[in-house]
């Protein structure tokens, strides 16, 4: 049974029904079936229609079912959609046929820490509550119904385009722009881009619709020469407008419909509808009012969409762009003075211009590009390079050998040769993509990487964008509410540094078990004030230099995930830990080596500033391929490191210290720390057992060292072999903490912990049921 662990999502908001989000259903027990309250674990046969097919890297399909539900009992479904990764599939199914396969479901949350995006939370608004994984055929995974007509032509096309294109990384960034399949592509690749600022040269968006434009202009030219009176009816710009619709709503079909390359779309159909309407009625329009007439479309449509990030920095990079715009027309115009400019001059003038909107686009999406992603790149440059060889040859070469194929694909004749001068330019198209990741290789091999920052504050972004709009504003001197504008932009700036400031000034010791799936990671958080300086942990007490700095952190473990797709560093500690100030730490402690405690440090080490690394003896046969990967970064970057043993001492302040319980030097091969959070009366606040196991754990209690605390961190994540109903006696905690994922596999914490604790009176909590888990802690002794 759920023994009511299921996660309650709200009631549907109204406020929400009237924006158009989807309504959030209640994934508690009065709405969840009964065959799925009673074994939550269970792998089961479900089924359900499939609705979309994400391509995702690596290989892999994401597929959304509707009305999942056992294969058996069809009429009882799970509320919502159901979300199937399937990596390495053997087949590709379709939006319209029926699907099943056979797997644990699992309800989508987890990762639910302060600073950081609520995943769950944006999977839910989209009426996604529940995921199952499969690999291969594992799970027999079945299709059967036809799928929708619409899809099985795109599908076909696809895989006729496919079928042609070079079997390496330049072909599979030809198939990622032609219609965003990027299951072809590697996430070492994509991390190419990003660290490249390159991204969004993959993302299907505005710029790709220039592909259009040439179509449009092919088109025009066509027919001018076969009837060349039609100048007499229409310009030349309203033509090209209204030509290049077809096309750019061929690509937005091929390219299923992303935010950003829709908000282009509609852009352009509302600059031709305006265009024609403005010459008959003498109507005047501006970039800013085709912008927002397509984000009030998009809106209306659905107004859950402002909350996904790629449109957010889509709108973003198009208004700053527009808001540049005369600034960039008068330095152009003042570098083509003369009327007639030899080719060098035109070309360098576009390079110019180019530079000048891609910086502009950058510094337009920075606050938002930091608060979601928490880096940038100095690497922007390489746009200028990339962008011109993608929109003039990359972009229609690769469409003109998608138009050879579609003689086939509507079953003509000349198969052979078409297909030949299809892969000819395939091959052409991917040639340069090919040497652009060969050449971010080589940069990133000689230290090419993104720019870790601090994620700013809310209050800090408004500030930014208000000031922005003040130095944009072409008649700001005029009028005097404009001023008004800059000084609130610049309250606001300051207010976002004053709440952080106002954070480093907080005086409490904070406990924060941090929700990192099935893994540990603790953060500690304590105020810096009287300690003295003294020589890092030469004898049995430690202690840093703390300059300039009000709060200290340190992080015992990092947790971490079996996957390359998921970084806990990454995707998880680095968003907590910029929420309110720099990528530091004065301390790293690994508990022991294994993957769900160590995985999380190896970005950490990397890119964070840390002063000092502890950890426990490790032995040669301990050593895993991690393990050694982390320490060359540590060694690389010069972090002091710390072996620690009994008696060993961390002071933190003069209120608390760390105290080493375990290994001492009588156990030879325990790899394994054991550390109490301390006041400095003696009293007991935290024990961290880490991943200790009962047999260590009775060695322990033997010893005669004090294990009083007043939280329990359960040793292993609760699991039945870490189960010592002394420790817990001893231990006499007010509360026992289980940092373990949702429903894992593990079904940590056992039935047996949970029953021991409750004979004792213990309450239990669970991080991947409550998410982050934070507690203040009593450090000042209270007098009698």
């Amino acid at each position: 049974m759920l023994n009511g662990l299921l996660p309650s999502v709200p009631s549907p908001n109204p406020a929400d029904i009237a924006l158009g989000k989807p309504a959030i259903i209640s994934t508690d027990k009065q709405t969840l079936p009964q065959w799925y309250l009673n074994a939550p674990n269970e792998k089961r046969r479900v089924c359900g229609e499939i609705i979309e097919v994400q391509y995702l890297p690596d290989n892999r399909l994401r597929i959304l079912l509707r009305n999942p539900a056992p294969e058996k009992a069809p009429q009882d479904s799970l509320p919502g959609l159901l979300s199937w990764t399937w990596a390495n599939p053997e087949t590709e199914p379709l939006p319209g046929q029926q699907a099943a396969v056979t797997g644990i479901i699992r309800p989508v949350f987890g990762f639910r820490n302060t600073g950081m995006p609520n995943y769950a939370e944006t999977q839910q608004r989209k009426g996604v509550f529940f995921s199952i994984f499969s690999q291969k055929n594992i799970g027999s995974p079945c299709f059967s119904g036809s799928p929708n007509t619409e899809a099985l032509r795109l599908h076909q096309l696809k895989k006729l385009a496919e079928g042609n294109l070079p079997s390496n990384r330049g072909g599979a960034i030809i198939a990622a722009l032609l219609f965003g399949n990027r299951s072809l592509l590697s996430q070492k690749d994509l991390d190419l881009f990003r660290d490249a600022g390159l991204a969004h040269s993959l993302a299907l968006s505005g710029q790709h619709l220039s592909i259009a434009g040439l179509a449009a202009w092919l088109i025009l030219f066509v027919v001018t020469l076969v009837l060349p009176r039609l100048f007499l009816f229409c310009d030349k710009k309203t033509l090209l407008l209204c030509l290049s619709i077809p096309p750019a709503f061929c690509y937005w079909q091929l390219g299923g419909h992303p935010p950003s390359l829709t908000r282009a779309f509609f852009m352009l159909v509302l600059w031709s509808l305006w265009t024609v309407a403005a010459k008959r009625h003498c109507l005047r329009m501006t970039g800013s009012d085709i912008l927002l007439t397509a984000l009030f479309f998009m809106v209306l449509f659905d107004a859950s969409c402002l909350f996904q990030p790629g449109l957010q920095l889509s709108f973003t990079a198009v208004t700053g762009m527009l808001g540049f715009h005369p600034f960039i027309q008068r330095i152009l115009a003042s570098l083509s003075y003369e009327t007639k400019m030899r080719y060098a001059q035109k070309i360098l003038l576009i390079v110019i211009s180019l530079a000048c909107y891609s910086a502009s686009a950058q510094l337009a999406t920075l606050p938002l590009v930091l608060l979601h992603f928490g880096c940038f790149t100095p690497w922007g440059w390489l746009n200028l390079i990339w962008l011109p060889i993608l929109a003039l040859f990359v972009l229609p070469l690769s469409f003109f050998g998608l138009l050879c194929l579609v003689p086939i694909w509507g079953e003509w004749t000349l198969t052979p040769v078409l297909k030949t001068i299809a892969a000819l330019s395939f091959a052409a198209a991917a040639t340069p993509a090919e040497w652009l990741c060969n050449m971010l290789q080589f940069l990133q091999a000689q230290g090419m990487a993104s720019i870790w920052g601090i994620r700013p504050h809310w209050t800090s972004i408004c500030g930014f964008y208000a000031v922005l709009l003040y130095l944009l504003a072409p008649a700001k001197h005029a009028f005097p509410s404009y001023q008004r504008l800059l000084s609130v932009g610049l309250a606001l700036l300051l207010s976002g540094s004053a709440l952080r400031l106002m954070h480093t000034c907080d005086e409490r010791t904070l406990l924060r078990i941090l929700d990192v799936g099935q893994g540990q990671s603790v953060l500690l958080e304590y105020p810096r004030h009287d300690l003295q300086d003294s020589t890092p942990l030469t004898g049995s007490e430690a202690a840093y230099k703390h300059i300039g700095k009000n709060r200290g952190r340190i992080l015992i473990d990092g947790g971490g995930l079996h996957s390359i797709h998921t970084d806990i560093g990454r995707d998880v500690l680095r968003p907590i830990l910029t929420h309110h100030g720099r990528l530091d730490l004065e301390g790293l402690i690994l508990s022991h080596p294994d993957m769900d405690h160590l995985g999380g440090f190896l970005f950490l080490a990397q890119f964070a500033d840390i002063r000092h690394v502890f950890l426990p003896p490790i032995y040669p046969d301990d050593e895993t391929p991690l393990y050694r990967q982390w320490q060359h970064i540590l060694k690389e970057r010069h972090i002091p490191q710390t072996v620690l043993y009994w008696p060993n001492t961390i002071r933190l302040n003069d209120d608390i210290f760390l105290e080493t319980l375990a290994p001492d030097d009588f156990i030879e091969g325990n790899n394994g720390l054991i550390l109490r959070l301390v006041r400095s009366d003696g009293h007991g606040l935290v024990l961290f057992p880490g991943d200790a196991d009962s047999g260590f754990l009775r060695h322990l209690v033997r010893s005669g060292l004090d294990l009083e605390a007043d939280i329990l961190i359960l040793p292993h994540h609760g699991s039945r072999g870490s189960l010592l109903g002394i420790l817990y006696e001893l231990t006499n905690p007010n509360l026992a903490i289980a940092s373990a994922g949702p429903l894992n596999r593990y079904r940590f914490p056992s039935e047996q912990v949970r029953r021991e604790l409750e004979k004792q009176g213990i309450p239990l909590r669970i991080t991947g049921y409550e998410g982050e888990i934070c507690i203040p802690l009593a450090v000042k002794r209270i007098e009698q």
